[in-house]
Parts: structure tokens; sequence; C-alpha cells
């Protein structure tokens, strides 16, 4: 037999620092750490403008976003490799509409869920090689693949990952990762999607293009249209919806 054993209730003084919000929700709020002045209004009232991080405070950000500026320029081929769920296809949509607009030769590879699985393999990276690829970007996957990003590696293939899954004691000898979890990442919202975390390098690559427009739009604009695409991922990936990804959702 189940015995349920409620939370004690927050500390009367909690509940007059927030005379405004029905006791109900304050101790909801109190019991998910959600205490401060800031931290109640950025999950209340979540502000675009306010609450969304600089993408450059990823370690990596600026070392990615050169490397493709530097393939867009070269027009070497770009593929996305990203993954067969709701956050792995909508990370990819994000990489592929921005890296588009900014006139990279770009294509997406997605694997089967069957006949291929989770993550980039080295059959796949054997047939990324033959067709000319020179720099894998993944999505929602990738930071598990240790001997498979040597060996794009090896075929002269420069790979950023950009993934949200748990870190392997060895991290994989790509040229940039952007992940919010690996040791050390001053990125401060830990709790991104794939998807999530595809729109920060977005976010990155369009402000370092320099352009006030694109696809006849302003860039944030531009940014809001793929939106979609950061909740699909977030909301079905099932991350926390705290701090900046439930500003983005």
């Amino acid at each position: 037999m189940k015995q349920w054993i409620p939370a004690k209730d927050p500390p009367k003084e909690f509940y007059a620092q927030f005379p405004d919000i029905p006791e109900v929700v304050a101790r909801l709020l109190y019991h998910r750490g959600i205490t401060t002045q800031e931290a109640v209004d950025e999950f209340l009232h979540p502000d675009y403008g306010q609450d969304i991080h600089d993408p450059f405070l990823f370690r990596d950000m600026q070392k990615a976003v050169d490397r493709i500026f530097s393939a867009i320029a070269k027009k070497e081929k770009i593929v996305v490799h990203g993954d067969y769920d709701a956050d792995g296809v909508s990370a990819g949509a994000i990489l592929v509409e921005t890296l588009t607009e900014l006139g990279a030769l770009t294509d997406i590879f997605l694997p089967h869920r069957e006949t291929e699985g989770y993550g980039v393999n080295k059959n796949t990276v054997a047939l990324l090689a033959h067709d000319g690829t020179k720099l894998i970007i993944t999505c929602d996957c990738g930071i598990s693949s240790v001997p498979e990003i040597a060996f794009a590696n090896e075929k002269g293939i420069d790979v950023i990952i950009t993934d949200h899954h748990s870190i392997p004691l060895t991290l994989p000898p790509a040229y940039a990762i952007i992940h919010p979890k690996i040791v050390g990442e001053t990125y401060p919202c830990k709790n991104l999607s794939g998807g999530g975390v595809a729109f920060k390098l977005a976010q990155g690559l369009l402000r370092a293009s320099g352009k006030k427009e694109i696809a006849g739009e302003d860039i944030e604009t531009f940014q809001k249209w793929m939106l979609d695409c950061v909740a699909i991922s977030s909301v079905a990936d099932m991350v926390p919806l705290l701090g900046e990804t439930r500003t983005l959702v």
C-alpha cells in the first residue's frame, strides 16, 4: 500500500514575499526551487527579449561559427546529421534552414531507426566522405560517438557536435562541441533539448553573419519563426520546462 507524504508548506515569509500569487501556485513554485523574484518572474512571465542567453557563452561557439563560415566561403559541402525522433528532426530543420539562408552548400542526413539506429555510425561517415562532405554538424547526437568521429577525422571531415545527451567518460575528438552539460561548460541553461542547442548555434551564426535581414525579415523575426521547432523538440523530448527552455517554448 502506497503512503503519500505531502511536502511541508513553505515558510510564511515566502507567501508574504509573493502576496499576489495564489497559495497553491506559490507552494508549487517553492517546491520546484523557484524562490527568488527573478526566478518567479521568468517562470510565470517569460520574456524573449530578456530571458534568452547569449549563444557565445558556449565555450566552443566562436570556434564552431568560424569553421562553418569558412566552409561557406570555400563552398565546402556541409551535412547536418540529425536523429529520427521529434527532437532530432526539429533540430535538423533549424540548422538546415539557417545554413541555407546563409548560402551554405548543405544537406541533411536522418538515420533510419531500425536499420541504422541512433547516432553517427562509420558506414554513414564513409558514405558522406564519398559524397565529398567536408563538415558534419550533428544535432541531438554525437557526444558518445568517439570512434565514429575519429574515423571522420581520418576521412578529412571536421565534425561539430550539438547535443544534450549524457556525457561519456571520453569526449569525441570533434572540431567543436556545443553541449550545455560537458564539464567546465560556461553556458547557464543546462536543460536545453537537442533542438534548443541547435537553435543556439543558429543564433550564433545569424549574429556573426552581420546581416540585418535574412529571407526578407529582420534577424530576430527569422529566429522566432524557428521557435515552433524548438517547442516541438523540447516538449516531445520531455526536457524540464525551466529557465531559457521555458522561455523558448
